[in-house]
């Protein structure tokens, strides 16, 4: 049942303008990384500037962006397709559907949060390939590039994919509960501000990263809940 009604809704949604800001987040990720690699040729006086001395700097720096514009994505294609389908005249149509309304919400979620966590996945990825491919012919990071480094950062990107889809997933809730697509947007912005500044005590304490990655999977199982609740409470009005 969950498979088709994701399939029917990937057929009703148009997915084009979500690849189009997906190409061109990862467009401004590769620039940035460039941009702080580039930083310490510029002023190597600044003690700030160390950050972008190693690999390991940029590629965390890469993945808290990612994790920041995924997550403001994420919000985006829930207010589009939750907050404003449950919000409009269109929610008169969806609570008299002769299915589930936890499963028709389910497929919704489970399209928005998959093509999140993949597109942010293939674009950080893609990003840090393509700078990193670029070091071997022409170095700006001083430091030699190693194989554990690649790995980390590699899992790095997967547990700021999953705080993405945390924070995404709380915003669309409140989004929901105020019944606001304005709501969802500010909410993934300031709640990723925040967590980007959690996030980027990684940089001197390592296990900050897989507690956030925790925390998230949980404030967004049970931000799904409680979206999924409210639904089931919703009442259809002609």
């Amino acid at each position: 049942m969950i498979r088709k009604l994701i399939s029917l809704e990937r057929r009703r949604t148009s997915l084009r303008v979500y690849h189009i800001a997906s190409l061109c987040i990862a467009l401004c990720l590769l620039g940035m990384l460039y941009l702080f690699a580039a930083i310490p040729h510029f002023d190597p006086t600044e003690a700030e500037e160390a950050l972008f001395l190693t690999y390991t700097g940029l590629i965390t720096m890469n993945n808290l962006l990612a994790m920041a514009a995924f997550s403001i994505l994420f919000a985006v294609m829930g207010a589009r397709l939750i907050v404003e389908a449950y919000s409009g005249k269109q929610a008169i149509l969806l609570l008299s559907y002769p299915v589930s309304r936890r499963a028709v919400l389910t497929a919704k979620l489970v399209l928005i949060g998959g093509y999140t966590f993949r597109a942010m996945l293939l674009c950080g990825g893609e990003a840090l390939l393509i700078f990193l491919l670029s070091e071997s012919l022409f170095p700006l990071c001083p430091e030699p590039l190693q194989w554990h480094i690649l790995f980390e950062g590699a899992v790095s990107l997967l547990l700021h994919s999953c705080i993405a889809i945390g924070v995404g997933m709380v915003s669309v809730w409140l989004g929901l509960l105020r019944r606001s697509l304005i709501v969802s947007v500010v909410a993934s912005v300031l709640l990723a501000s925040v967590v980007c500044q959690a996030a980027a005590a990684a940089f001197t304490f390592a296990p900050v990263l897989p507690i956030l990655s925790g925390a998230a999977a949980l404030l967004a199982a049970a931000a799904a809940l409680a979206m999924l609740r409210r639904i089931d409470h919703m009442e259809v009005l002609a």
